[in-house]
């Protein structure tokens, strides 16, 4: 299973990370710590399982944008991706917020303690793995199913990155998004918005 966590805390990556594992060996591990890292992950690979905050930058050692977890879910919105996706912040009003703005679906969970994570992931993920019947996840069950009656676990991989490796990932991004408006025609004021960001890049 390939899952995606976009959020910018370290220490609630690890925690997520763990969470998961927990119930997931075989889970494999993606990050993005910015909206612009996410966009490039989302453009170029496919997930099973993404995990998403609601507080992060839009670009690299930039301020929280607070609306940064909402344009995310618009943008996997609009994708229509196959994949199961999780809100986890540590707001007690995020249930409320998403609701109002249109992505009550959603479920969200509070990231505040290991404890709260495990229990409020696993009805998420054995829902996913277990009760899915569909072909790829089939295989997952049958994986998961081996490695417990054998008694091993699969390694966690991620991607360890350089600020620069990060910085290029989201001008790759940007510039894939600025080219997309370009060739559209549209929304002349969004395309000048994104020119200016990726300039100061």
């Amino acid at each position: 299973m390939k899952v995606l966590i976009i959020d910018d805390s370290p220490e609630k990556i690890e925690r997520i990370k763990k969470s998961i594992t927990g119930l997931v060996p075989e889970a494999k591990y993606i990050y993005a710590f910015s909206y612009w890292e996410a966009k490039f992950e989302l453009d170029n690979e496919e997930f099973d399982f993404i995990v998403c905050d609601m507080q992060f930058p839009i670009k690299s050692n930039d301020r929280i944008d607070i609306e940064a977890g909402i344009k995310m879910l618009s943008v996997m919105t609009r994708m229509n991706l196959k994949a199961k996706i999780v809100v986890a912040s540590s707001s007690d009003t995020v249930n409320e917020l998403l609701e109002e703005r249109g992505y009550g679906h959603i479920p969200a969970i509070k990231a505040s303690s290991m404890y709260a994570l495990d229990n409020q992931f696993k009805p998420h993920l054995t829902d996913f793995i277990i009760e899915d019947p569909t072909s790829n996840r089939a295989e997952l069950r049958n994986s998961l199913e081996m490695m417990r009656m054998c008694g091993t676990k699969m390694p966690i991989t991620s991607k360890p990155r350089t600020a620069e490796d990060q910085l290029n990932i989201e001008k790759a991004a940007l510039k894939r998004e600025i080219k997309a408006l370009k060739k559209s025609g549209e929304n002349k004021a969004k395309l000048a918005e994104l020119q200016k960001q990726y300039k100061k890049m």
